[in-house]
């Protein structure tokens, strides 16, 4: 049983997993087998970037960047519905086995398994890519969006004889230091609506840059589509938990901004006039908010 917190969570978690859903398979049925490439290489962009902003901020706080504390001390909460054993946890080798994932669920419920392994396959590499400079190891050998499979498989390695002398210093406690003391294990981490806003950006840039204008338009489809999908879902989220289906219940609920950059320092680009015209405002006029 899950309390009223984690169900808001949980569905943003899903809101997330749809969002790449929708332009993933957008983009693959708009645009063919090219589509599959720009997922990908836009996963992994993503990935990378998302990787090397955690590093740095540990770089900051002073926390060494190994895999143990790239797992404790990680840039999203984990799910309260999934569930995983760790196998072996230390700064050099990260092994364990994942029997649940909210993601991977919603994606075969949407008959959507292929385009989840696409963004399985990318996102533990190029995270930790981004984490370790290149230096790291990863491997998923099963993987719970395979119908073969009955769990995800993952394993990293960060061996600090395969680090240069300043990025090993850096990353890892030797036999003459001790570990410094840390502080609360979340505060790193990021709002699934940054993620969510960063993922859409990395996908729209891909497509633009591969395919063009037909690209554009395949992210702009999907888009639309998806604001139909979650006007159903959070009306009935709404009528589920007895709450009115307003701006304060999106908040909650879904994870995007329901004005793309608000609060932001940057200025609004292409990427987010796309994402606002083609799944915010639809969703705001159909939901009846301003």
């Amino acid at each position: 049983m899950y309390n009223i917190n984690e169900i808001a969570m949980e569905n943003q978690n899903d809101f997330y997993s749809l969002l790449y859903l929708y332009l993933a398979r957008s983009l693959e049925k708009n645009c063919g087998r090219a589509g599959e490439g720009a997922v990908r290489e836009a996963v992994r962009r993503f990935a990378q970037k998302r990787g090397a902003t955690l590093m740095q901020r540990h770089v900051d706080a002073g926390i060494k960047t190994n895999l143990k504390n790239m797992h404790k001390f990680q840039d999203c909460p984990v799910d309260s519905r999934a569930r995983a054993r760790v196998r072996r946890d230390t700064e050099e080798v990260y092994l364990a086995e994942v029997y649940t994932c909210p993601m991977a669920d919603i994606w075969r419920r949407y008959n959507g398994s292929r385009y989840g392994l696409w963004y399985c396959e990318e996102i533990h590499s190029g995270m930790l890519v981004g984490y370790t400079e290149g230096v790291g190891q990863p491997n998923l050998s099963e993987r719970l969006t395979c119908e073969r499979d009955n769990h995800c498989s993952i394993s990293m390695f960060y061996r600090m004889a395969n680090a240069p002398l300043g990025q090993g210093a850096r990353s890892f406690v030797t036999s003459s230091e001790a570990e410094v003391p840390l502080g609360d294990e979340n505060q790193f981490h990021v709002s699934l609506g940054a993620h969510a806003t960063n993922l859409h950006r990395s996908m729209f840039v891909v497509a633009k840059e591969r395919l063009g204008k037909e690209g554009v338009n395949a992210i702009a489809m999907g888009l639309r589509d998806l604001a139909v999908e979650c006007v159903a879902i959070l009306q009935e989220k709404a009528d589920h938990t007895l709450r009115p289906c307003d701006e304060e219940f999106v908040r909650a609920y879904f994870p995007i901004s329901l004005c793309v950059g608000e609060g932001s320092q940057t200025d609004c680009n292409e990427a987010d006039v796309v994402l606002q015209t083609n799944l915010l405002d639809p969703l705001k006029t159909a939901l009846g908010l301003s």
